[in-house]
Parts: structure tokens; sequence; C-alpha cells
């Protein structure tokens, strides 16, 4: 999601940002970002910092600085291929979840994900998994991240029903074999 991109523009123009921004995001997003820029009176001539939008497509790599960054396109959004299909949209329902290579560590991001399976292929031996738990069933996705031997996890994007629950949420993770979870939080820091 990328509701909060606008207001981040806003701010860092109206606090004379120099430094650019260099925004990455699914190809297919790029022309209705610019427009929407433009419906919020950030025209890309009038302000600051400079900004960049560079399309992420599912053979995607960012490399810089130590860090490699790989997308692994996932289903989150393929519950809309019914409405695309029948009313012939444009839409190419990308969604990703990204490969972090740092030093000799290796963390998932998921990104909003249709289910666990979205994660199958790619968490294996992973130093860290964050992943959000509004969409999987923690069901099937704990078991897997102690299947797949991750080293610690992080779990965002908690669902309404689970709220004041992470204690509980933490013991289920406990009994299924998995210790090194961590419920996300607000101004949550983790060191790498």
């Amino acid at each position: 999601h990328l509701g909060g991109l606008f207001l981040l523009v806003q701010m860092m123009h109206l606090l004379q940002r120099r430094t650019p921004l260099n925004v990455y995001l699914p190809e297919e997003a790029i022309s209705g970002v610019k427009n929407f820029l433009k419906t919020c009176y950030l025209f890309p001539e009038k302000i600051t910092p400079k900004l960049s939008l560079h399309p992420v497509t599912s053979n995607f790599t960012f490399e810089a600085e130590g860090i490699t960054i790989k997308v692994h396109p996932n289903r989150h959004l393929m519950s809309n291929q019914e409405i695309i299909d029948e009313l012939k949209f444009p839409h190419k329902m990308q969604s990703f979840c990204f490969l972090l290579k740092i030093s000799d560590k290796k963390i998932i991001y998921s990104g909003d994900i249709e289910s666990s399976n979205d994660l199958t292929n790619i968490i294996s031996d992973a130093d860290m998994l964050i992943t959000e738990c509004f969409h999987p069933k923690l069901e099937k996705l704990i078991p897997l991240i102690v299947e797949k031997r991750i080293k610690s996890a992080v779990f965002t994007h908690i669902p309404p029903e689970l709220e004041g629950k992470e204690k509980e949420i933490l013991k289920k993770a406990q009994k299924m074999g998995f210790e090194k979870l961590t419920m996300a939080y607000d101004g949550l820091v983790i060191e790498i």
C-alpha cells in the first residue's frame, strides 16, 4: 500500500529536502502515482526533493553498497482476477515479496501476501522473516517457519481479531517449536 507516499513527499517538500527521493513500486502503479501526485498539487516541476519513480517487475534486482534486493511475485492481488477479466481492466496484479541479502544475512520481507504459500519457495534458512499476519493463517504460517528453519521472525500487520493477543501468539509459536518471534509495533527497531 502506498497511501502514505503522498504525505511523505509533501512533508519533504515543505521541509525543503534536497536529496533526491527514489521510489521503487510495481510497474503498473507508476502512471497512477504520477497522476495522483498532480492531483495533490505535488507537481514534479515544483517540488523538492526531485522524485524518481522506478518500475519493479518480477525480474527486478537492486544492488548497492553490499545490499542485494530481489523480488518474488506473490498472489496477494489475485482475488481481483475475476473483476479485472470481466471489466477488461489493464491491471496486472503486481505484488511482491522481497529477498534482501546484506553481507551474509538473508532477510525476507513478505509485504502483503495471499497465504503462507507465497513464502514457501523463498524463505528456507532465512536469518529473518518479516511477514504480515493479516492474510495468512497462523496455523499454517508458524509450522512453515519451523519447517523452513527460519532463525527469527517478525509479525506485522496484525489483524483486529489478534490485537491484544500477542502473548498468546508467542506462546503458540513456542509450542510449535519456534522461539524467536517478535510482534511488530510502531517504533520497533531490529538489529540485523
